[in-house]
C-alpha cells in the first residue's frame, strides 16, 4: 500500500480548529505563511477529526494538550507554538 504524505495549515487566530485525515504523527511544523502555522503529517483518510491550536509564545495555555511544535513567523518576529487537544 502506497503512503502519501499532506499538509495541512491551522490560522494563528486564538481558536480551535478541527482537522481531518492527519495521521498520528506530524512530521514537521513551519511558518512560511503570515497569520498561519503549517504543519505535514501521513495522511490517513480513516484518522479521526482532530483539533489544533497556534499559541504564541507567553500565551497561557489551557487544558490538556500535546505540543507539536514551534515556528518562526515569516517575518522572524514571532514565535508560534502548534499544539492538540487531548
Amino acid at each position: 500500500m502506497s503512503e502519501t504524505i499532506h499538509r495541512f495549515e491551522i490560522p494563528v487566530d486564538g481558536a480551535w480548529h478541527e482537522v481531518a485525515g492527519a495521521g498520528y504523527e506530524l512530521l514537521h511544523v513551519a511558518g512560511r505563511t503570515l497569520g498561519k502555522v503549517e504543519f505535514w503529517a501521513w495522511a490517513r483518510p480513516q484518522a479521526l477529526v482532530r483539533r489544533f491550536r497556534v499559541y504564541g509564545t507567553g500565551e497561557p495555555v489551557e487544558g490538556d494538550v500535546l505540543y507539536w511544535g514551534t515556528t518562526i513567523d515569516p517575518r522572524g518576529y514571532l514565535v508560534w507554538h502548534l499544539v492538540e487537544a487531548q
